[in-house]
């Protein structure tokens, strides 16, 4: 059962910075959350992602994410950076499911829309995967290659209908939050760990180089997992 993983901390859950307090806020975010969370949860109304479904605002993901994160953690308090490979296409329900994998204290494994299933099965075998998510287009092919693997899928939307408790774990900046994998041009696709704080200094980064502000909006054409 994916839960089991709750019941016990990877080796890294032990360090330091792992170490959970039990502070929140009256939003049900932890008080010291990531500053991605805080962020999005004082512009509620703002637009957050714009597809060819309308407009959703980070109150929205705020909302559909954190029943992502609850129907993860099943009861459980915190996921413990396991890795949750998913394939789900580009748009909202994809963001909202990277950022409840996130919130639920879990790892990200993007699997490419484009791959076949072998390259899922190495993906989701070399990152030691603990649950594989799959959209209704891609459940077809995900759920034999996890079968394979011993691994339990779920689809995508039945994610979105457990109800969003007040309670999420602390997620601090220094935990692993994605495995990104190389193309394989030259070898075997190498997996590429990415912490939190790592991916603010890149928005950062990308926010000062551009002269971004709050007004933009960013068309988006490659894989939602890749940098602008």
């Amino acid at each position: 059962r994916f839960g089991d993983v709750c019941q016990r901390p990877v080796e890294s859950s032990k360090r330091q910075w792992d170490s959970p307090r039990e502070v929140y806020t009256v939003t049900g975010l932890p008080v010291d959350s990531l500053p991605l969370m805080t962020r999005a949860a004082q512009i509620p109304d703002r637009v957050a992602v714009l597809t060819d479904t309308g407009k959703h605002t980070y109150g929205d993901l705020l909302e559909l994410s954190g029943q992502v994160a609850c129907a993860l953690l099943d009861g459980c308090s915190d996921l413990h950076q396991a890795r949750v490979g998913f394939a789900v296409p580009p748009g909202f329900a994809h963001v909202a499911i990277q950022w409840g994998i996130w919130r639920a204290g879990g790892i990200a494994v993007p699997l490419a829309a484009m791959h076949p299933p072998a390259e899922w099965a190495y993906t989701l075998r070399d990152a030691d995967a603990a649950l594989a998510i799959g959209s209704e287009v891609f459940c077809e092919r995900l759920k034999p290659v996890a079968d394979q693997l011993g691994m339990p899928c779920r689809v995508s939307d039945s994610l979105f209908d457990f109800p969003h408790a007040a309670r999420l774990p602390n997620v601090a900046e220094c935990r692993r939050a994605m495995i990104l994998y190389t193309s394989g041009t030259t070898g075997q696709p190498k997996g590429v760990v990415i912490t939190h704080r790592m991916i603010k200094a890149q928005i950062e980064t990308l926010v000062d180089a551009w002269g971004w502000t709050a007004d933009d909006g960013i068309l988006h054409c490659l894989p939602l997992h890749h940098i602008h």
